[in-house]
C-alpha cells in the first residue's frame, strides 16, 4: 500500500473546504504511481482540527482558530464529507482519520465531535465495497 496525508493546503471559500489544483496533482502523481505498480493506494489522514471554523492550520502558521465551538464542530464534519466527496470523485475510496482520539489534546483528534456519528455514518453508507 502507498499512503499519503493531507492538510494545509486546503481553499476555504464561504463555508466549504475544497483541494488545490496543487494537491489534486500530487494525489494524482502517488495513484498513477500506485496504479503502475499494482498496489493499493490510500489517503491516511484529511488533517482538520476539530471545532475548527476554517478547518485547517497552514504551514506558516497563519491559521485561524480560537477554539472549538459548537458550529465549528458542525463544519468539521462537512469538511470531511467535501473531501472524501472529492477523493470519491478522484476514485480514491480507503481514507483515514488521524488520530481519532485527539491523544494528549491534539486538536485534530473527533473523538469529542458530538457530530461524529454523522461522519462515521457517511462514510459507511458512501463506501465503495468493491
Amino acid at each position: 500500500m502507498v499512503g499519503l496525508e493531507l492538510y494545509g493546503n486546503y481553499i476555504y471559500n464561504n463555508g466549504n473546504i475544497s483541494m488545490s489544483e496543487y494537491m489534486k496533482s500530487i494525489i494524482k502523481q502517488y495513484k498513477q504511481f500506485a496504479d503502475k505498480n499494482n498496489t493499493t493506494f490510500f489517503i491516511g489522514e484529511l488533517g482538520f482540527r476539530d471545532g475548527d471554523l476554517q478547518g485547517y492550520i497552514d504551514s506558516g502558521g497563519l491559521g485561524y482558530w480560537d477554539g472549538p465551538s459548537e458550529e465549528g464542530y458542525q463544519a468539521t464534519i462537512k469538511y470531511y464529507i467535501n473531501i472524501i466527496d472529492q477523493l470519491h470523485n478522484m476514485g480514491i475510496n480507503i481514507i483515514g482519520i488521524y488520530n481519532w482520539n485527539g491523544y494528549n489534546g491534539d486538536p485534530f483528534g473527533l473523538w469529542n465531535n458530538p457530530y461524529a456519528n454523522n461522519l462515521i455514518n457517511y462514510m459507511i453508507s458512501n463506501s465503495n465495497s468493491n
